[in-house]
């Protein structure tokens, strides 16, 4: 069992995101040692606690999907900076009660352009960022992000931790 709440960090005090607009997912982080039947999502109830269930193996505690304009700030667990390691579940003796996962309203961005040889828009491409560290290379990564290239060849991309990038 997890169980923990979401609180924020907003320019705006009081601010925050609709709960519809959240979820937080217990994402395998080895296929092989948890279930197929993959994620788990959290119950967001209306004061922002929230509860799993059911939940065996090493997972990425991961909120999966917020409201435009906020992002993961950090996830912990006892305290700990959990944000991008995996947590191991499935005995009783492995349950947390204390999780705490922080959004903001502080949103990182990425603007860019992509032009092909010739310096015309590459209209129809994607721009894919990236850390440059192979450890944030998993699935639905936060430390990864891909957008198509707009008519004009920009491209945007919101929500990636602060750092270096490859694009």
């Amino acid at each position: 069992t997890i169980t923990g709440r979401v609180s924020f960090i907003a320019v705006a005090p009081g601010a925050t995101p609709a709960r519809a607009g959240v979820d937080i997912e217990a994402v395998p982080s080895d296929p092989d040692l948890a279930p197929i039947n993959g994620h788990a999502t959290a119950d967001i109830r209306p004061d922002w606690t929230f509860s799993f269930s059911g939940i065996n193996g090493p997972r990425r505690l991961e909120v999966t999907r917020t409201r435009p304009g906020w992002m993961v700030e950090y996830v912990r667990v006892r305290g700990i900076d959990v944000t991008d390691q995996p947590v191991v579940f499935g005995t009783a003796a492995q349950s947390v009660d204390d999780v705490e996962v922080v959004l903001t309203d502080r949103v990182t961005r990425i603007l860019g352009r992509v032009r092909a040889r010739d310096g015309r828009a590459a209209v129809g491409a994607t721009a894919i960022v990236f850390a440059p560290t192979r450890d944030r290379w998993y699935a639905e990564s936060r430390f990864m992000r891909a957008a198509p290239v707009g008519e004009d060849g920009r491209f945007s991309v919101e929500g990636l931790p602060s750092g270096l990038y490859y694009v």
